[in-house]
């Protein structure tokens, strides 16, 4: 596995990892679509978040996406000096999610950051129950 930050020119990649995905959930064209709207993947999400360089994906021997995650600096939030926001988290195997939760403690406590934040948190209990 490869560790990279995101930036604009993985947009495409990581529209198509999603939609991919996406595709298994839904299976009617119009609900894909509706879905695409409100996504936090959406083209303008992903512009707004991989410019500030705290996205980072993971990526497979053969250059495949594997997972990745969008997250900006919070300052001043919840009485923390500074707090990483992930506003998403995506990815296909538990090893790659835990990789990437690792990769977001370890970054956040390099730049003495003092939270960490997950939005969706339930859908990634497995992985996120060593850092409660």
């Amino acid at each position: 596995m490869q560790i990279k930050v995101l930036d604009s020119q993985n947009i495409d990649k990581v529209l198509h990892f999603e939609e991919q995905r996406a595709l298994r959930q839904f299976e009617d064209s119009m609900e894909l679509e509706f879905h695409k709207w409100q996504a936090p993947w959406r083209k303008e999400s992903l512009e707004h978040y991989i410019v500030g360089g705290w996205s980072f994906g993971v990526w497979s021997s053969t250059e495949d996406l594997e997972g990745y995650f969008l997250a900006q600096p919070l300052v001043f939030f919840d009485g923390q000096t500074q707090s990483l926001w992930m506003e998403w988290l995506s990815y296909n195997d538990v090893q790659v999610g835990q990789e990437l939760v690792e990769l977001a403690v370890g970054y956040s406590r390099e730049k003495h950051f003092q939270r960490v934040l997950v939005a969706g948190s339930e859908l990634h209990e497995t992985i996120l129950q060593n850092y409660e």
